[in-house]
Parts: C-alpha cells; structure tokens; sequence
C-alpha cells in the first residue's frame, strides 16, 4: 500500500479501514417543545458515526486516503459507499442540506423523494408510543418530538390529568414555550379546578376590559375561541395551539370559528375530541383534518390517538423500490391511417395540414393477454402484413421513380396525412417531380407540407442517394429549406435525422442539425445532444440549451428583458464551461461526473415513427445507450445556481436594481466566477441591442484569446477563499429610498418577524408605511417610480417575503391586513 498512499504519510498504528456504508439518518430538532423532522446523510465506519459532508470534502485528486478520525478510509472505498468529492453524493446531491419531512415521511419513514446514493434510510429515535401507563400523555409528547399536527379522542375532561401533565412537561422543559389552549367557556370551567396547579393565564369572560394589557412572553393562555380574536392574542405566533373539543366546535368548514382556528399562527396544532365522539362522522374527521393539515388517510390513523383502538405499532417501515433494468417490448408494425384527400374530390384547394397525431401501436406482449374482442389475432396478423406490404410496395414504386424528372409544372396543392405517388393526382405528380428535381439542383420553389413529407420519406428509404453521408446531407438540406416555412417540418425531421444517422452508423453528424433547433429537443435528442455538449472540450453548451437545465427561465426575468439579455446570452454558457474546467483541474471531475446521473440505460428505439417506412431495409428497432441528463436534480439545482451567481454580478456591472436571493455555492466558486467576470467587464461597454448578425472580426478574436488566457491562469492558482471572502460579500437589498428615512423598532416581536423585517429593503418599507397610514396604492407610485418598478409588484414582492417568513399575506388588496396592523405600528419615518 505504501507505494499508492500518494501526498498522506500514515501512521503505522492509526487503522486504514476498507468498508463504509452511507445511510441516511431521520432525526428531529427541538425548539421551545416543538420539532421539526429532518434526514441527513451519515457515514458508518466501524462503530463511528460521522458527518458525511465532512469527510466528501475531504476527498482530493490523485490523494488515494483520507483521514477519518482514528485512521483512514480509501477513496474508492467511499466511492462505493456512494460519496462524491465537494460535500455531495456520486450523484452530486448535497450532502450537508437535510431534508425536511413530510409527516407521511416520517410515519412510514422514508419516501420514494428519500431515494438517494445511501444504502437505507433509519430513524434511530423514533419510537411509537404503545402500552404506556400514560398513553395520551406520551401520544402528544410523540407529536410535538416530531412536529406532527394531531390529536386525541375521547374528550378533554376525561384526559384532564395527562394534558396538564403534558404541559406543565412542556414548560418545565422549554420554559419559552408558548401554549395557548382554547375551548367552550363551560368546558373550561369544568376544567378549571382539575388544572389549579397548571400555571396559566385565564382569559375566559369575554371582555375586552380582561385581556391583560401585556401578554407573558412565554406561558400558557386559556381562553375561549371569542376572545382569543382580540388583537392582543390573536397578534401572538404561538408554539402549540390546543384545542379542546373542536368537533363541539365546528363541524364545517364553512363556519366563522373554523376560519378563524385555521388562521390562528402556531408551529403546532393539537386537538382533542369530545366525548361525544362527532369526530366519527366522516364529514366531521374531513373537516377537521383539514384543520390540522393532514391530507393522507394513514397518517391520520396514526396521529389521531383512539383509546378504544390504538395502534401497536407504526406501519411497516418504506421499502425502497429496486430498479431492476427495463426489458424494452418490441412493438408491433403501427397501423396508420387510412390516406385520404382532405379538401374537394382531387384535394386541390390549399388549406392547412392537421397536426399529425402520433401512430396507434399495436404492442406485442410476452403474456398472454386476450386480444380486444374487436380486433382477433388473425386481424392484428393481418394489419401488420398489410401496413408490410404497403410500405414495401412504396419503397418498390420510388425505385422505380427514382430518377423521373418533369419539365415545367404547375404548383397544385396537394395536403395528405401519409402521401404516396397512388394518392396524388396527375396534376400533382407533375408538380411533384418538377419539384424534387429542383431540389436536387439545391433550389427550393414553395411547396405543400405533404410533398415535402413525401420527398423525405423517399430519402429514408433509401431513395435518391448513393451513400448515407449524402443521404443525411439531402435530409438535412431540404429541412433547412423549409422549416421556417413549414414549422411542422422540425419536431419530424429532427428525430428522422437521428434513426438517419443511427442505422447507418455515421458519426453523430446529427449534432450540427441539433445546433439549429436547441429548443425543439426533446426525449432521446435532448439527451443524446447533452451528452455529446458535457464531454466537449472546452465545455460547449450554447445559451439556449442552458436555460432547458435551468429551473428557472432567464429569459422571464426582468432583467433580462431590460438590458442584460446580451451579457446573459454571452456569459452565462462560458462561465459554465470556467466552473467545468475549474473542477477537472481542482477536483479531477468535470461536471457531469461530480453529477453523475448514473448509468446510460439501454433501449429499443422504433426507427422512423409517423413516417412510411419499410422496416425491411434496416428493421423495426435500433439499440441505443441513452443517459438522463436534463432531469437529473442535481445538475439541474447546481447549472441553475451558476446562473443566478452570473445574472446577480452582472445586475451589480449595470447597477441594476436588486439582487437574487437563495444562492448555495462553494466560496471558491463564488470566488472564481466573480474574479472573471470582474476582469471581463471591467473594460467591456455595455452592448447595444442589435439583430441577429454575427460579426467576426480580429478584435474578437483577441478577446476571445485574452478570455482563454484567464481562464488558464486562474485554473493554476489556489484561490485563497479565506482571504477574499470579505471582498466578494455582496448586499443582497435592492437600493433603498431615503434610506436613513425609514425605520422598525422590531424589539419584543416574534422571531419570524424579525427575519421578515431583515428581509426587507427600505423600498418596502416605504410602501408598509404608507399603507400603514391608510393610503392607497395610488400613493405609492412615487415610491415605485424611484425604484424602478410598478406598485403592484412592490406589493407582491412584500407578500412573497412574508409567506417565506411568517407564512401569510400582509398586504390584502391595497390595505395592510387588519390583524398585522400592530405588528407594523413601530414603522417611523423621519422628516
């Protein structure tokens, strides 16, 4: 081993360790009582159990060890576990970011989502809570441990005692924690002598005169559904609402206290059902659900306690589906439709050609099924001979047209759905073969779709070439004529062109076609094409690919639309291919290695769909080796984080207003890409928005070597993060009017809303202060004119911040809500 230890000197007594396995671990984070279910991924080697980010960022080119506390474990040994370099997964998913998860995911923990490069996924401290001497008492404890919205049944006063030990636990335990408790007022007074030793406030009369003018920071309130309307309570986000008897309450969604219940703010809702048991009533138990946010029958049967039917245990855990390889079932010859004139008796009035629809397929199954009782076997037999001979006698009937020619001809329309020579009339075979001849001679006159079609359909057969390469190149040519006449022509021609270039083995020339119509991709094409753009070097993947791996479209965004189209176009494709060649040299992986999207997946392609085709020649089916690329998260969530670094330094080059928000990248990126861009544009001018005219010229191609030569020097030097983290800080608000103007004394509000306040710009709250007042939105154009923008979506960019935050909407209409109003009274702007 000592010859293959590389940069590491080991230790003759420290171990080497040779297995590791990599699961991912539910577990859940406490704050004031209250969890919130979340799933990391873990690496165990030996009886150690560690952080796998760590130890992924450990991992270095050409270094074969890494040290694991004691000793050290081999790359390949982690590679197999399923650890990539950088902090992520062999398939590039972070290893650092928890999932948070859904109450489905918990109870039955793990989900099809969970699926990842881990070998299983455990849930070490979730234990059901079953034979208890205290089962109501340990249920709750089960549901605020996990953060599950749930509940009890069989009535408040019958669990007195266990709720009142819930609570006084809860507090004991978190006494910032806050509870408030809501009932029927002769419920509560029932209550009130067994819960004498709960220390709690009491707001039961109705009055506004006995709300107390402060509520206690942290504590429990019990009140009734009336009061707990009042501003002063109803202000308050808190921990856990309980409430008691909710089916006496409400038993609809349509009433004034369920609107007001769902409304009420709490990380947390508990219920427990009366007595009387309205919660068995299918109408009610939907209702309340609704209430408490559950939307799935099975963790309904779980979170909500039955003491005459509990549950033992959870239910068997998630099992995580193996992908076995898909066996591709060779499908029959398709049965197309009947050919027919779609306009008058010879069909020579010119009108638009339907939309073909793809062709009905007749599958082939290894079982035995019964055929439909209106098609037999021996009528799917003889469909298929008849599609076979008919295909053949095409390609039969071309061959001997092959080399027909007419002199002038009249242009006559001609609009089939499968044309062939038996279904064009005199006229139209004239026109036919003037045209193709005109084609053949590169000179394109205007012509109908079908005659088009039924030029290409000869190409495929066969027909019109002497070797395959001038047989792609016609294809192609005639495409390139026509498709921005006949937009039809792409989406068919492009996967034509491939089972072209397929099933005579040319090497991959489709790639040129491809450039030309990027947006048309789709299925194998796109696939095939991103494939062949992620292993180019330089990396080599035009704009308008990139937005297809994006999960947001660029070109949507404002500022795009205004005056960053031109930089985005040209920047965003190179400092993709900067971070690809960064990452080969530091980390000796490309990019689609670090996301490796797994395994290229074999499959049988049906050669030539929609068109005639005579399967003879070159068979029904092609074997490919297609890799899915654009769906795979990872590399989709990573390209589109490279692109929102690009726009935001290019919004800070044209000093444009506002920065994009929720950027996750390696400081040593963000530093790379800042360092380039920075160069690029520091001597760049602004370029003015032209036509589509591509100019190359000797000053370009010096910029293009001086961007090259950067490139290169930059990939040899370690950047030193640490010492260039503080300059490459940006300010993530949008420039402020009047900044010094505006201010929220934000002491003694709710957590949330102080992250709602750090996230506003002074733009907002200009606008929260004039709303505040009472003025419409008609007041705030002055506001919006200094920003750039238009009222409404200063508006609506106020309420996104607040979902985010505090998970509601401030702004109704053109008036500050009215349970918000307090919350805002603390926004003063000085004159």
């Amino acid at each position: 081993m000592g010859d293959n230890r590389g940069n590491i000197r080991l230790n003759d007594n420290r171990p080497t360790y040779h297995e590791a396995e990599l699961v991912l671990e539910g577990y859940t984070e406490l704050s004031n009582g209250v969890g919130q279910a979340l799933a990391i991924p873990v690496l165990n080697i030996g009886s150690q159990r560690i952080q796998a980010a760590e130890v992924s960022r450990s991992i270095k080119p050409d270094v074969p060890l890494v040290p694991v506390h004691d000793g050290y474990i081999a790359v390949d040994t982690l590679r197999q576990a399923g650890l990539g370099p950088m902090g992520r997964t062999i398939h590039g998913a972070m290893l650092d970011r928890p999932f948070q998860l859904t109450p489905a995911e918990i109870i039955a923990r793990g989900s099809e989502r969970m699926q990842g490069a881990w070998s299983k996924t455990i849930f070490p401290d979730l234990v059901w809570p079953y034979g208890s001497e205290y089962p109501v008492y340990e249920h709750l404890k089960f549901l605020t441990q996990w953060g599950l919205n749930g509940g009890i049944r069989g009535g408040a006063y019958h669990h007195a005692e266990e709720l009142r030990l819930f609570m006084n636990d809860i507090l004991k335990s978190y006494p910032e924690s806050r509870i408030l408790v809501l009932g029927k007022k002769a419920l509560l007074e029932q209550l009130k002598d067994r819960w004498r030793l709960l220390d709690a406030i009491w707001l039961t009369t109705g009055g506004k005169d006995q709300i107390v003018q402060e509520i206690l920071s942290s504590g429990v309130i019990i009140t009734t559904p009336n009061v707990a309307k009042q501003q002063q309570i109803a202000s308050i986000s808190f921990d856990i609402i309980l409430m008691l008897e909710p089916d006496d309450l409400t038993k609809s969604s349509t009433t004034q206290i369920f609107k007001q219940l769902k409304k009420m703010k709490s990380r947390l809702k508990l219920a427990v059902y009366s007595a009387e048991d309205y919660f068995a009533q299918s109408y009610v138990s939907t209702t309340h659900m609704n209430l408490l946010k559950i939307n799935d029958y099975t963790v309904s049967q779980y979170v909500i306690y039955n003491p005459k039917q509990p549950k033992k245990d959870l239910p068997r855990p998630y099992r995580r589906m193996e992908r076995f390889p898909m066996v591709q079932v060779k499908e029959s010859i398709p049965l197309h439709m009947t050919e027919m004139e779609l306009e008058g008796e010879l069909g020579e009035k010119g009108t638009p050609i339907p939309r073909r629809e793809a062709v009905p397929q007749v599958e082939r199954r290894s079982t035995s099924i019964p055929a439909p009782p209106f098609l037999s076997s021996f009528e799917l037999f003889k469909a298929e001979i008849d599609v076979q001979k008919r295909e053949h006698r095409f390609t039969k009937r071309a061959r001997q047209l092959e080399n027909h020619v007419e002199g002038i001809a009249t242009y006559v329309p001609y609009m089939n759905y499968w044309p062939t020579y038996d279904s064009m009339t005199g006229s139209q075979s004239r026109w036919y073969f003037y045209w193709r001849g005109e084609v053949r001679e590169q000179r394109y006159p205007d012509t109908d779709l079908s005659y088009i079609f039924l030029y290409v359909y000869e190409l495929i057969n066969g027909i019109g070439w002497k070797d395959e390469i001038e047989g792609y190149r016609l294809m192609s040519d005639v495409w390139m004529a026509y498709r921005e006449r006949n937009l039809k022509l792409t989406s068919y021609l492009l996967e034509w062109i491939t089972d072209f270039t397929l099933i005579h083995g040319l090497p991959m020339p489709y790639q040129d076609v491809y450039q030309l119509a990027p947006n048309e991709l789709s299925g194998d094409e796109l696939e095939l094409e991103l494939m062949h753009r992620f292993n180019s070097e330089p990396l080599d993947i035009p704009f308008s690919l990139l937005r297809r791996l994006s999960d947001t479209d660029m070109i949507k965004s404002k500022f795009y639309n205004e005056c960053g189209d031109v930089l985005l176009q040209e920047y965003v494709p190179k400092v993709i291919a900067l971070v690809d060649a960064y990452l080969a040299k530091q980390q000796g992986l490309r990019l689609i290695e670090i996301f490796y999207p797994g395994p290229p997946v074999e499959k049988e392609r049906q050669l030539f769909q929609s068109a005639t085709y005579d399967e003879s020649l070159y068979g029904r089916f092609v074997s490919i080796s297609v890799t899915r690329i654009s769906q795979h998260a990872p590399l989709r969530e990573y390209i589109t984080q490279l692109i929102r670094l690009t726009e935001n330094k290019l919004r800070e080059h044209l000093n444009f207003k506002g920065r994009l928000r929720g950027i996750e990248l390696e400081p040593e990126v963000d530093t790379l890409v800042s360092r380039y861009l920075e160069r690029m544009l520091k001597t760049k001018t602004t370029p003015e928005r032209e036509g589509p005219a591509v100019i190359i010229d000797e000053e370009k191609l010096a910029q293009l070597q001086e961007d090259s030569e950067f490139v290169r020097d930059i990939l040899t030097v370690n950047i030193d993060v640490e010492d260039n983290l503080s300059e490459q800080q940006e300010e993530l608000s949008i420039p402020s009017i009047n900044e010094s103007s505006i201010h929220w004394d934000i002491t003694g509000l709710p957590e949330e809303w102080k992250d709602f306040a750090d996230a506003l710009n002074s733009s907002h709250l200009e606008v929260l202060y004039v709303l505040k007042q009472g003025q419409r939105l008609s007041a705030l154009q002055d506001i919006a004119n200094e920003a750039g923008t238009m009222p409404e979506l200063l508006t609506d960019d106020i309420n996104e911040i607040a979902m985010d935050t505090i998970g509601d909407l401030i702004i109704d209409g053109e008036e500050i809500t009215e349970e918000y109003i307090p919350m805002l009274s603390q926004i003063t702007k000085t004159i």
